[in-house]
């Protein structure tokens, strides 16, 4: 176990002062989380980080940030939550790609206001929105509701 402990630390930067521990290897490619190959598989390293000192993860739950940084393996800067505490801290910390910063955004918030404004000033249908605009009538309906895009006023 000697050996997986040099391995797995000699790949991270521990800044001083109570600053966060910061992965140097491989990364996942869509979150950035760090990743350490050991016996067999690839874990994540905050995971890997969190069971040395903690132990076992309970099943059902995840290893937090409470840094908010993701690739920090600093023991006393992750903690046991849930899934939708995981995904609370994201939107907190304003990480969360929404918006024109989400890959699969298809308007931007542009369209979303004029959308609005021509659905508001009648006479026109989602479909015909839709077509205009190169997206579903879904998309124009959930964007003039607000149940999308309801951070656009």
């Amino acid at each position: 176990m000697s050996d997986v402990l040099t391995a797995f630390w000699t790949k991270v930067i521990k800044h001083p002062d109570g600053g966060c521990w910061e992965w140097t290897a491989g990364r996942t490619s869509h979150a950035r989380h760090g990743l350490f190959f050991h016996d067999g598989p690839y874990h994540r390293a905050h995971r890997f980080a969190y069971q040395l000192v903690n132990g076992p993860i309970p099943e059902g739950m995840v290893v937090r940030h409470l840094c908010h940084n993701p690739i920090c393996v600093r023991p006393d800067h992750l903690a046991l939550g849930t899934q939708t505490e995981n995904v609370r801290d994201t939107v907190d910390a304003g990480r969360q790609a929404r918006g024109e910063r989400s890959w699969a955004a298809r308007l931007t918030e542009a369209d979303v206001r004029i959308l609005r404004v021509r659905h508001a000033a009648g006479g026109v249908t989602y479909a015909e929105l839709a077509a205009e605009f190169g997206v579903g009538e879904s998309t124009v309906g959930m964007a003039v509701t607000g149940k999308t895009w309801g951070h656009v006023k």
